[in-house]
């Protein structure tokens, strides 16, 4: 039987007929590749058999500890999750894509620049504090917003300014893609819907026209320095600094950009 927990940065393979274990980067996986039970992100053309993550982590964990409460956590390029056990039996779980991604590529890069033996490193037993770097910047400053409420005020100075519908809109996205830098995704579009909203629809928006306009804000924010979440993860994953990406990813950001005012306008 062969076994496959397929990750976003590497493929994990278990030949349990053969004891084989293979790891391999997901990017050289044979498109026609098929395992007898997989896990992981986008599996389900890999396998007929498909296991949902935690439960396998759960499963495994449990297949390798003879402890009767303990707590598994598996740390990815992508995400953490982790499975809490209470007397040999399932008692919480969590997924955190934020802090997990930071750690996971940092610990990736680690192993692959300085060549650490993680095999060798004692385990640490008691918790420790884990700082989430970029995640944690963006974290702060959608605190900072909502505590001293700069979109809502924001948006009043924004109608006090002019009445034009062309400028309103114009407005408009330079600050949600401003915000879009520094916030993240889901906290944008939580901070910014109730306030622009109703003002976009005053000058003759629809609801979903101004979905898209969000959502496409929030993509090119997601993409732009300084925080740029989405970027940074995806140079550090890459092996390629944020410099050598904003060099060649202009025609993508004049797409967007295009598309972004045909949609609004």
């Amino acid at each position: 039987m062969i076994l496959l927990d397929s990750g976003t940065s590497y493929a994990k393979m278990l030949d349990t007929r053969r004891g084989n274990r293979v790891v391999v980067p997901a990017g050289e996986l044979s498109p026609d590749f098929r395992a007898d039970v997989a896990c992981g992100h986008n599996v389900g053309r890999r396998s007929d058999r498909v296991v949902n993550e935690l439960v396998a982590l759960a499963r495994g964990a449990l297949r390798l500890s003879e402890e009767s409460d303990f707590v598994v956590l598996d740390v990815g390029s992508r995400d953490a999750k982790y499975v809490r056990i209470a007397d040999r039996s399932y008692a919480g779980c969590d997924w955190n894509s934020n802090c997990g991604a930071l750690a996971g590529f940092t610990i990736e890069m680690l192993g692959r620049y300085y060549s650490l033996d993680f095999a060798a490193i004692e385990p640490c037993i008691d918790g420790k504090p884990s700082t989430c770097g970029v995640f944690g910047i963006s974290s702060m400053f959608g605190y900072l917003i909502g505590l001293y409420s700069v979109a809502e005020l924001t948006g009043k100075l924004l109608e006090s300014t002019t009445t034009t519908p062309w400028l309103i809109f114009l407005w408009v996205n330079v600050i949600l893609f401003v915000l879009g830098t520094f916030l993240d995704m889901a906290a944008t579009i939580l901070i910014c819907t109730p306030i622009f909203l109703p003002i976009c629809q005053q000058y003759g928006m629809s609801t979903e026209q101004f979905g898209i306009v969000m959502l496409i804000n929030c993509a090119l924010g997601l993409n732009t320095p300084p925080v740029g979440t989405t970027q940074f993860v995806g140079c550090a994953i890459g092996g390629v600094s944020v410099g050598t990406v904003m060099r060649t990813i202009w025609p993508f950001y004049g797409a967007l950009i295009a598309a972004l005012m045909l949609v609004t306008y």
